[in-house]
């Protein structure tokens, strides 16, 4: 294609460089053919001039148009391809047991998706049965580099399988870092949940994922690392849905931290400043002000909302 692209570019300058200089040389001449008046021929041939140099950008975008049409033909041809031989890999996949061949052909299938996007439904839909299977029983590589393909076709569905597979059981099936990358894509789901923010289904996504949070930071989960990853999914929480239950339950996680976790305190209390600022901004529509006491004018003025029993857990 680079060949083809160059080869064009190059008989295009070529041919509008000679029909450039046709008119720089000739172009009293040619001029004269069309009128006896000298004083029009003069000025006919002066125009000319600016028309040889419109001759290249001219031919150069004439070249671009086409080479973009003939791109987005290629591109086409190439998604149909794609979606073609798709199957075949995710059948690969499911009879293949050796790990590092699994690996290479869950690479192959990203590449594939990427190059097909959103054109061929029936092939996708086919990919997020096997992907969903392999996330529940697959190893923690197939797990993150699934979920990761699972993130390009979200919906409430997905949004179940990755809840599913994320909260350590009593026999924890992954390694801690991959139960964070879980939750990580639990934390990113959430911005492409916000192009569908009214839907019901949404909502009922965005409860289960809150919820899945909301058990990470109960001190009697005991969840470790993943305490972080709550808390920075809660400072990116979208404004488009309810942030209430969340500041309350931020604040009764600040009071238990300050005498039982105080490496915790500095994030919740940021996180809380972010949110009550974001907060400020929905309900009063005024500017962005960095306000470091915008958290507490709130909880004073939310003081009988946040009793303790109002706490998710």
């Amino acid at each position: 294609m680079r060949r083809a692209a160059l080869a064009g570019l190059l008989l295009t300058l070529g041919t509008q460089a000679l029909s450039g200089l046709g008119l720089l040389l000739g172009h009293d001449h040619l001029a004269a053919l069309y009128t006896r008046d000298a004083a029009v021929a003069a000025l006919a041939g002066t125009l000319l001039l600016y028309a040889m140099a419109f001759q290249f950008p001219d031919g150069v975008q004439v070249l671009s148009a086409g080479a973009l049409r003939g791109l987005q033909r290629y591109l086409e041809l190439s998604r149909e391809k794609d979606a073609a031989i798709l199957p075949d890999f995710l059948k690969m996949l499911q009879t293949t047991k050796e790990p590092a061949v699994r690996i290479q052909v869950i690479r192959v299938i990203e590449i594939l998706m990427r190059n097909i996007g959103q054109s061929s439904n029936a092939s996708l839909t086919g990919t997020k049965t096997v992907l969903k299977a392999m996330l529940k029983d697959g190893s923690d590589e197939e797990a993150v580099m699934s979920v990761r393909l699972l993130l390009r076709m979200l919906d409430a569905d997905v949004v179940e399988t990755i809840l599913e597979a994320a909260r350590p059981g009593e026999k924890p099936r992954f390694l801690p870092e991959t139960y964070i990358k879980l939750s990580q894509a639990l934390a990113a789901a959430m911005t492409q949940l916000r192009a569908t923010a009214k839907k019901q289904e949404t909502l009922a996504a965005v409860k289960n994922i809150q919820a899945h949070f909301f058990w990470i930071l109960d001190p009697k989960t005991k969840a470790g690392p993943l305490r972080q990853t709550a808390i920075l999914a809660f400072r990116d929480w979208p404004i488009e849905f309810d942030r209430e239950e969340i500041v309350q339950s931020l604040i009764q996680l600040l009071i238990y931290s300050i005498d039982k976790d105080k490496d915790m305190v500095g994030e919740i209390e940021e996180t809380l400043r972010f949110l009550t600022m974001q907060q400020f901004r929905k309900t009063e529509n005024k500017a962005y002000i960095p306000d470091t006491d915008a958290w507490q004018k709130w909880l004073d003025d939310n003081k009988d909302k946040l009793k303790p029993d109002k706490t998710p857990w």
